[in-house]
């Protein structure tokens, strides 16, 4: 074997080793929607056990949605399952923006911008907050009335035809490493009582056929701490 092909072999086993990216961003998590109990530890991110779900953001290619009523219907699919492995499994109070037909209930937040909370929201999903989108975070939060503001954003990919599994063998797998090592689906917490991001977590999917992203989208949450003690979640 080649050195060219070892080197080759060692960086796409870094990039899969590296395909999935946790941050904490603070050590001290403050509730603002109950008393903070002294059992818990001061950066428990389950401490933010009231979270507002945004509506999830899926960002597609060219042709892959018919309409923007199929987009919202896979969006909506997205957030359901957010919220369903968020209260059955990790014990979340998840309050979202959808009323039961799925429609965006704008009026919960008639004290504020409409237009500019439902906008503003998707630049957050890669970077911290400046003082303006803090702001906003905790404007919303106290609106509310949660602990903190949960963002959830899905990049879907185009699947792979013959030409592209060709080119990608010609140029020595590197389109097929830095599909690997590129974040395509994410979540971020930012908490009320200072608007800062306090947890994110963001991984690459390498999905060949993009049908369904929901398994990959509720396992961004594994490793997220429970919001009550896993004995106490009913099954």
């Amino acid at each position: 074997m080649s050195a060219l092909k070892i080197w080759c072999m060692i960086i796409l086993l870094m990039m899969i080793y590296s395909c999935s990216y946790n941050e904490q961003f603070k050590d001290t998590i403050t509730p603002v929607t109950y008393q903070d109990t002294p059992h818990r530890s001061a950066d428990s991110i389950g401490k933010l056990r009231r979270l507002l779900i945004m509506p999830v953001e899926v960002l597609s290619y060219k042709g892959r949605y018919l309409s923007r009523d199929s987009l919202e219907t896979a969006e909506i699919k997205y957030e359901k399952a957010c919220v369903q492995f968020l209260t059955e499994k990790k014990g979340y109070n998840i309050i979202t923006l959808r009323g039961a037909d799925g429609k965006l209930k704008t009026d919960l937040l008639k004290d504020l911008d409409d237009k500019k909370i439902l906008t503003t929201y998707k630049t957050w999903r890669r970077e911290s907050p400046g003082k303006q989108s803090a702001e906003i975070i905790q404007n919303i939060g106290n609106i509310m009335s949660v602990d903190g503001v949960l963002v959830v954003w899905i990049k879907e990919r185009r699947p792979w035809n013959a030409i592209d599994g060709i080119l990608n063998i010609a140029l020595m797998n590197i389109p097929l490493v830095y599909n690997m090592a590129s974040p395509n689906i994410g979540a971020l917490i930012y908490e009320t009582s200072t608007g800062d991001l306090v947890w994110s977590e963001k991984q690459s999917t390498f999905i060949i056929e993009p049908d369904n992203y929901t398994d990959s989208i509720v396992s961004l949450f594994t490793d997220l701490e429970n919001a009550v003690p896993l004995q106490l979640i009913k099954e």
